[in-house]
C-alpha cells in the first residue's frame, strides 16, 4: 500500500505491533507461562530462542542450536518475519487506515492494536486517518469466543466470521470511501 496509489484504504486485522522478533519471544512467554515446567527449564527455552534470532538477524553461531531446530528456523520465511517491523511500514503509508483486533484474541495479544494506532498517528498526511475497533468476545480468527481459547482452532471449520468484525469493516469502508471520493 505504501507503494501502490491504486489502493484507498487499509485494514490491519489482528496484526502484531511490534517486530516479529519481538512477537516471537512475546508468544513464547505466553506459551511457556501455561506449562508447568521449572523456572530453570523456561529460561534454558527463552535462551535457545534468543540463539535463534541471534544467528538470523545479526549471522551469530549456530553451534548451540540442535539440527532439528535449526533446520525449522533457518528459512527465508523466518528471517523475514523475525525482521519485519510494522514501524517501518506505518510511516510509509498514507491511506485511511482501520485497525480491527479481537479483545479475546490469545495469539496476538489486543495491547498491538495499541501500538498500532500510535504508529498510525505519527503519520502526517492528511488523508492518514486511522480508527480503532476492539471487539469484545472476538479471538484470533474472528469467531466470537469464550476466553479466546486457542485450543479449539481445530473445531472452527463450521464457526462464522464474527458479525461485528464484518459490520465494523463495511461501516469503516462505507464511511471512509466515500470520504475519498
Amino acid at each position: 500500500a505504501s507503494r501502490e496509489n491504486k489502493i484507498a484504504a487499509l485494514a490491519l486485522i489482528a496484526a502484531p505491533g511490534t517486530t516479529g522478533s519481538s512477537l516471537v519471544l512475546e508468544q513464547q512467554q505466553v506459551q511457556l507461562d501455561r506449562l508447568q515446567m521449572s523456572a530453570a527449564e523456561r529460561e534454558e527455552r527463552v535462551a535457545l530462542q534468543q540463539r535463534i534470532h541471534a544467528a538470523i538477524l545479526e549471522d551469530a553461531s549456530w553451534d548451540d542450536v540442535p539440527p532439528v531446530i535449526r533446520s525449522n528456523a533457518d528459512t527465508a520465511w523466518f528471517r523475514s518475519f523475525l525482521r519485519y517491523d510494522p514501524a517501518d511500514v506505518m510511516r510509509r503509508t498514507r491511506q485511511p487506515l482501520l485497525i480491527v483486533h479481537g479483545m479475546a484474541d490469545q495469539h496476538i495479544a489486543p495491547s498491538h492494536a495499541d501500538g498500532l494506532m500510535t504508529l498510525a498517528q505519527m503519520r502526517r498526511r492528511r488523508e492518514s486517518t486511522v480508527e480503532l475497533a476492539k471487539l469484545e468476545g472476538v479471538n484470533h480468527a474472528l469467531v466470537a469466543t469464550q476466553g479466546g481459547a486457542t485450543a479449539n482452532y481445530d473445531d472452527l471449520t463450521t464457526a462464522m466470521l464474527d458479525s461485528s468484525v464484518t459490520s465494523t469493516l463495511i461501516e469503516w469502508l462505507d464511511r471512509t470511501l466515500s470520504a475519498t471520493k
